[in-house]
C-alpha cells in the first residue's frame, strides 16, 4: 500500500497506480506527517520522504520506518548529497598565522553576503540561517523588549555590521518593511538597497551572494557548494571557511561543509522493508504495465531510484541531524492548550516541526481536560492559544473575553451547516409550517451558547418572533417556547452572569424525562450534542431541533423522516437534510484559533507565527513560478521593457523581416465574423442544462431508464448518482430494450466528452476498457454478470443446518418460506405442501449425494445459453464502456447533482429575495455625489447605480473564467468569456504562440491544450492534403483504372 500525500500526488495519479492488475493500492493522505503515522501504525507500507521530513520522523518513529531506496537527480548520480552549504572567504595571508577562533572573530564588522529567502528554492529557514545561528563567536543574545524576528536581525547587525540579506525577513509584509527601514545596514551590501535585493537572481540568489563577495562588498558568503563550483571554478583567490575555524582551498576534493542535505528516499515499514525493496526496484526500473509506469513517475519524477544498503534513518541523516530538544530560541514559549492524547501528540509534532524548520519562538503543549478548562487557563494567563470548534467561538469571546487570531479556510463541503429540523408527519399535517408556529412548542438544542443556538437567535430576530431590542436571549427563548432542551444552561462555564433559575429550569424541561434525567454537557445527557438533539426530536421530547449536519454520524439512515424549516420561514420541498445554503440557518467555517485579548502588535506577531506553522507555500511548477514572479510584483514594467528591447533588437538584426500590423489581423477577424465559413459556424454547442460543459444533461437517458420494464422508479437526483450502477440491475432484465438504453447512454457520454475535452483520445480509452473487460469476462468476474452454473449447491437461498433436527415434524415448524429457501439452496424441488417440503429436506440429512429425482429441473438448456452468450457479452461490453466514460465525467457528475439539488431546494420566496433586495436599494434616494451603496460589489449600470442582483445572476456575472492564453486574465460571465475569443487580447496571445485564432480553438484557454490541438490539426491537414501519386486515377484502353504512379510505371515498361 503506497502512501500518497494529496499536496504532491493528485487523485488521478493515485487512481492510475491502481488500474489494471496492479498489486499496489494508493492511500491518499493530507501530508507527509500523516503518511509517516500511517506507516508506523501499519496502515500503509511505503512512501516518499525528503530529508526535512525524515528529521521529523526520526523524532517520533526512529526504529519503525527504514529508508530502502535513494532518489538521486538524473543529472547528479555521482553526488553524495542533494546539496551542501559552505562558507567562502577571500584568501588573506595573515589568516595562516591566526588561530581558528581568531579567523571566525575576524568576520565581525566585515560584511555578510547571504543568498536570501525566496519561495522558489527548496532550502528551509533553518538551513539558510544555520551559518549565522551556529557561528561559535556570535552566541545568541535575547532581548525582552523586542520580537524574535527583530532580535535575530539585531544580533546579525551587531556582529557583521553590514550585510545583504534579500527576501522576506517576516511573512507579514508590514512587519518586514518596518524591519528593513529600521535596520538598513542589512541591505547596505545589496545591488538595490531600497528593494534589498541582488540584480542577479540567478540560482535563487546564490550567484548574487557570490558576486557580493567577489566585488569586495562582504568578506564571507554562505552559499551552496554546487554554485561555488559553477561560479568560482577553483578560483585561487578564495577559500573555504570551516565551522571549527580552519581553512581549505577551493580545489580540495572534500570541502568542509556547514550542513549537508541527504537525498530524498523511499521509506517503508520495518516489517516489509526487506521483501518490498527488490520488488519496488523492479517496478520503477522496468515499468512495462501502465500502473508500474504511473508508480515510477510518481516516485522518481526527475530522479532515479538507487539501491542502498540496509540502514536506519538516524544513520542516513548523519551530517544533517538536528538535536531538536536543544535548539535555543529567543522569546517566550507559545503555550498551546490541548485536549486529549491525540491532540497533544499533534501539537508536539508541530512543535518539533517548527524547530526543525527554523520557526521561532518555540511551542510548548499543555494538555487540559476540557475546552472550558482551556478557556480558564488562557484567561488566567496559564496558556496562550487553543484551536476550537466554531461551536464555542461565541462563548470564548463573550464569556471569557478571548479573541480570534485565525480562522481555518475549509473546503465548501466541509463547512458547518446549521439546520432547523422537524419530524415528517404521515398525513402531511405539519405541526410547524413557519417560524410563527414555534410559539408554544418545544425545542432541542445541542448546547447552550453554541452555533445552533446563535443561528436560531439570528433567524428568530429576523423573523420578528423574538424582540430585536433585547439581548437577554435566554429569557426571550423561554418566553417563546413552552419548553426546551439546552444542555449547559445551568452550567457556570456557559455564561458570564447567572441565569435565573426559572428560565434555566424551563429551558431544561425538555431534557429531563424518564429516559433522560440530565441537562448536563456530558455523556450522562443523551440529548447532548447534535446527535442528541436529533434524538430529542425523535423521542418527541421536542417539536423542532437545531443541529449542525456535519456532526451527525453517517449511520443515520432514516433521513426521510425529517424535513427542514428554511431560514425564509418555509418548509423545504423534499424531506431529508439535502438542501442548499439558502435554506440553512447559517453556514460557517469549522474551527478557530483563540488567544487572550492582547495588543495589536503582539496579536499580529502571534498570527504570523501560527500562520508560519500552518501554511508553507511551494511552487510546484518551477517554470510557471518563475514566469509568474517575473510578471507580477513591483518589477512588471521592467520585465515589459526588457521584452520590448529584445523585440527591437531582433528587428535591428533582421531589417528585412516583414511585420504584419495587428490591425490587419483584426480586419480579417471582422470579415470572418461577418461572413462565417463552414468551420467558423461549426462551434461547439451545449444545452442550457449543460451550462457550457459544466454539467451533464441526462434527462433523456433518465426517461428511457424509468420506462424499462421491471426497473425500480427513482428520481433524477438518485439517477445521477447511480446511472453507472448497471451491475445492480438483474441479469434477466437485460434484454433488447435495455441494450438500446445502454447504447443511448453511451452515445451521450461519448458526444459530451468530445465537446468538453476535444484533446482526449476516446478511442484509446475505449480500447483500454475492452482489454480490461475481456480479462474480467474470461474470469467470470465482470460485475453484474455472475457465472451461471448447474451445480446443485450453487443456487439462491439460505442453507439450513439439519443436524439440529431429529424429525421432519421439527422442520415443519419453520414454515413454508424457510423450507423453500433451504430447498432452493440445495437445488431441490421446492413446491408442495408443508409436510412434503419438510420430508423432502429431511431425507437429505446425512446423505453424501442427492437423489436425482429430488433435484429441480434446469429450465434453460445449453443450446439456448450458447445462442444468447454473444448477445449478453455485447451488452456487457457496452456496460464496460459506460463504466469507463463515467469515470472521465466524475467531476461534472458531482457538479450536476449539486446544481439540481440547489434548484429543487429553492422556494418561490427565495427566488424573489434577490428582486426584493434590488428594488429596496433602488427605492433609496441618494445624492449624485455620494458613493452608491454596493455591498455585493455589483457592476454599475448606465445610471451609475449597481445593476439589480437578479440581472447580475441572470447574465452569470458571478462566474469567473480565467484564460491562460490571455495572460491569466479573468472574464466575468459566460457572454464576456465567449466574446473574448474574437478580441484583441486573445488574438495577441494566440499570435504569440504561433497559432491562428480560428474557430477550432473556441473554448480553449490553456496554453498546453492550444499547442496540443494545433499539432493535432496540422497532422490532420497533412493527412487530408491532395496526393496526386495516390489519389489521381488513370484508365488504359482496356478500361483498367489505376492510380497515377502505377500508370506511369506500366507506361515506362511498355506494358499498357
Amino acid at each position: 500500500k503506497f502512501c500518497a500525500p494529496s499536496d504532491v500526488v493528485s487523485n488521478s495519479s493515485c487512481y492510475a497506480v491502481q488500474r489494471g492488475n496492479s498489486v499496489v493500492s494508493c492511500l491518499s493522505v493530507s501530508d507527509s506527517s500523516e503518511c509517516a503515522i500511517r506507516l508506523a501504525e501499519g496502515e500503509a507500507d511505503f512512501g516518499v520522504f525528503n530529508a526535512e521530513e525524515l528529521l521529523l520522523i526520526n523524532q517520533f518513529y526512529p526504529s519503525d520506518i527504514e529508508p530502502i531506496i535513494q532518489l538521486k537527480h538524473r543529472n547528479k548520480q555521482l553526488d553524495e548529497f542533494e546539496f551542501q552549504m559552505v562558507a567562502v572567504i577571500p584568501i588573506n595571508k595573515t589568516f595562516i598565522q591566526r588561530t581558528p577562533r581568531q579567523r571566525l572573530e575576524h568576520l565581525k564588522d566585515n560584511g555578510f553576503c547571504h543568498p536570501g529567502f525566496s519561495h522558489s528554492q527548496k532550502l528551509s529557514d533553518y538551513i539558510l540561517k544555520y551559518f549565522e545561528n551556529t557561528l561559535s563567536v556570535n552566541p545568541l543574545q535575547c532581548r525582552d523588549n523586542v520580537t524574535v524576528i527583530e532580535n535575530e536581525v539585531i544580533n546579525l547587525k551587531n556582529f557583521f555590521g553590514k550585510a545583504c540579506r534579500p527576501g522576506e525577513w517576516a511573512s507579514d509584509k508590514s512587519i518586514d518593511q518596518e524591519l528593513k527601514k529600521k535596520y538598513p545596514e542589512l541591505c547596505a551590501l545589496c545591488d538595490n538597497t531600497t528593494a534589498c535585493s541582488y540584480n542577479s537572481k540567478e540560482n535563487h540568489g546564490h550567484f548574487g551572494a557570490l558576486q557580493c563577495l567577489t566585488q569586495g562588498r562582504g568578506k564571507v558568503a554562505y552559499v551552496a557548494l554546487q554554485y561555488v563550483q559553477d561560479y568560482l571554478k577553483g578560483n585561487e583567490s578564495y577559500q573555504f571557511l570551516c565551522p571549527d575555524g580552519n581553512i581549505l582551498p577551493l580545489s580540495t576534493s572534500y570541502a568542509c561543509t556547514w550542513l549537508q542535505q541527504p537525498w530524498s528516499v523511499v521509506a517503508a515499514r520495518k516489517e516489509v522493508a526487506d521483501s518490498l525493496k527488490p520488488q519496488l526496484l523492479d517496478w520503477i526500473h522496468n515499468p512495462k504495465e501502465n500502473w508500474k509506469i504511473s508508480l515510477s513517475r510518481i516516485i522518481q519524477e526527475d530522479n532515479k531510484g538507487v539501491d542502498m544498503v540496509k540502514t536506519t534513518i538516524a544513520n542516513y541523516l548523519q551530517g544533517r541531524e538536528i538535536d531538536v530538544e536543544n535548539i535555543k530560541t529567543c522569546g517566550k514559549y507559545i503555550r498551546w492548550c490541548t485536549i486529549g492524547d491525540s491532540e497533544t501528540n499533534k501539537c508536539k509534532w508541530v512543535a518539533k516541526a517548527a524547530k526543525a524548520l527554523g520557526v521561532a519562538p518555540s511551542i510548548s503543549c499543555i494538555m487540559s481536560n476540557s475546552t472550558f478548562q482551556c478557556f480558564h487557563d488562557i484567561k488566567e494567563n496559564r496558556t496562550d492559544i487553543i484551536v476550537i470548534d466554531s461551536n464555542y467561538g461565541y462563548l470564548a469571546r463573550k464569556v471569557y473575553n478571548l479573541s480570534t487570531i485565525l480562522y481555518s479556510e475549509t473546503e465548501v463541503t466541509k463547512n458547518s451547516v446549521t439546520l432547523a429540523v422537524i419530524r415528517e408527519p404521515k398525513d402531511d399535517n405539519y405541526l410547524i409550517k413557519n417560524f410563527q408556529d414555534l410559539n408554544g412548542k418545544k425545542a432541542c438544542f445541542p448546547e447552550y451558547g453554541g452555533l445552533s443556538w446563535l443561528s436560531f437567535i439570528n433567524a428568530a430576530r429576523r423573523s420578528n418572533i423574538i424582540s430585536s431590542k433585547s439581548c437577554d436571549y435566554s429569557l426571550l427563548v423561554s418566553e417563546l417556547f413552552s419548553g426546551a432542551c439546552a444542555p449547559g444552561i445551568e452550567d457556570s462555564d456557559h455564561s458570564s452572569t447567572a441565569i435565573p433559575s426559572d428560565v434555566a429550569s424551563k429551558l431544561c424541561s425538555a431534557c429531563k424525562n424518564q429516559n433522560n434525567p440530565s441537562c448536563a454537557v456530558n455523556q450522562t445527557n443523551r440529548y447532548y450534542r447534535d446527535e442528541g438533539a436529533l434524538r430529542c426530536l425523535t423521542d418527541e421530547a421536542g417539536d423542532i431541533a437545531f443541529i449542525e449536519t456535519t456532526n451527525i454520524p453517517n449511520n443515520v439512515t432514516e433521513l426521510n423522516t425529517y424535513r427542514i424549516l428554511c431560514k425564509n420561514g418555509s418548509l423545504a420541498e423534499q424531506s431529508g437534510f439535502n438542501v442548499d445554503e439558502n435554506c440553512a440557518l447559517s453556514v460557517t467555517i469549522d474551527s478557530e484559533d483563540k488567544n487572550k485579548n492582547i495588543s495589536l502588535r503582539y496579536q499580529k506577531y502571534y498570527m504570523q507565527i501560527v500562520y508560519a506553522l500552518i501554511t508553507i507555500f511551494f511552487c510546484t511548477n518551477r517554470i510557471n513560478c518563475n514566469v509568474v514572479q517575473a510578471l507580477s510584483g513591483p518589477n512588471e514594467f521592467s520585465e515589459f521593457y526588457s521584452r520590448l528591447k529584445s523585440i527591437k533588437e531582433f528587428y535591428r538584426r533582421h531589417p528585412n523581416e516583414i511585420s504584419v500590423p495587428m490591425s490587419v489581423e483584426f480586419e480579417e477577424l471582422a470579415k470572418m465574423r461577418e461572413n462565417p465559413t463552414e468551420e467558423l459556424s461549426n462551434l461547439v454547442e451545449f444545452t442550457d442544462e449543460e451550462g457550457y460543459g459544466k454539467y451533464l444533461d441526462l434527462h433523456e437517458c433518465y426517461q428511457k431508464y424509468i420506462n424499462l420494464k421491471g426497473i425500480e422508479k427513482i428520481d433524477y437526483i438518485t439517477y445521477l448518482s447511480t446511472f453507472d450502477h448497471l451491475f445492480d440491475i438483474p441479469r434477466e432484465r437485460k434484454n433488447a430494450e435495455y441494450q438500446r438504453y445502454v447504447e443511448s447512454l453511451l452515445g451521450y457520454l461519448t458526444d459530451y466528452l468530445n465537446r468538453v475535452r476535444p484533446l482526449l483520445d476516446i478511442s484509446t480509452e475505449i480500447e483500454e476498457a475492452n482489454k480490461d473487460f475481456q480479462i474480467q469476462w474470461e474470469k467470470n468476474s465482470f460485475p453484474g454478470w455472475p457465472k451461471e452454473t448447474g451445480s446443485a449447491l450453487a443456487h439462491v437461498g439460505a442453507h439450513l443446518e439439519l443436524s439440529a433436527f431429529s424429525s421432519w415434524e421439527e422442520l415443519a415448524s419453520l414454515g413454508l418460506d424457510r423450507l423453500k429457501s433451504a430447498l432452493m439452496a440445495l437445488g431441490l424441488k421446492c413446491g408442495g405442501t408443508l409436510e412434503e417440503r419438510a420430508q423432502r429436506l429431511f431425507s437429505t440429512k446425512g446423505e453424501a449425494s442427492l437423489d436425482p429425482n429430488l433435484l429441480a429441473k434446469n429450465r434453460k438448456g445449453k443450446s439456448a445459453k450458447g445462442k444468447d452468450s454473444e448477445k449478453q457479452k455485447e451488452i456487457a461490453r457496452f456496460e464496460a464502456h459506460v463504466y469507463k466514460l463515467a469515470e472521465l465525467v466524475s467531476s461534472q457528475r458531482v457538479g450536476t447533482k449539486e446544481n439540481v439539488q440547489r434548484k429543487q431546494a429553492r422556494t418561490e420566496g427565495e427566488r424573489g429575495d434577490s428582486d426584493a433586495e434590488a428594488s429596496a436599494s433602488e427605492s433609496e434616494e441618494e445624492d449624485d455625489n455620494e458613493v452608491p451603496y454596493n455591498p455585493k460589489n455589483l457592476p454599475l449600470g448606465w445610471d451609475g447605480k449597481p445593476i439589480p442582483y437578479w440581472l447580475y445572476k441572470l447574465h452569470g456575472l458571478n462566474i469567473s473564467y480565467n484564460c491562460e492564453i490571455c495572460g491569466n486574465f479573468t472574464y466575468k460571465g459566460p457572454k464576456a468569456f465567449q466574446r473574448h475569443f474574437a478580441e484583441w487580447r486573445h488574438a495577441h496571445g494566440m499570435r504569440c504562440l504561433g497559432i491562428p485564432n480560428t474557430a477550432h480553438f473556441a473554448n480553449v484557454t490553456q496554453i498546453e491544450d492550444a499547442l496540443a490541438l494545433w499539432e493535432k490539426l496540422k497532422a490532420q491537414k497533412q493527412a487530408e492534403r491532395w496526393q496526386p501519386e495516390q489519389e489521381e486515377e488513370f484508365e488504359d484502353s482496356l478500361g483498367n483504372v489505376v492510380n497515377r504512379k502505377t500508370y506511369e510505371d506500366l507506361k515506362r515498361q511498355g506494358l499498357l
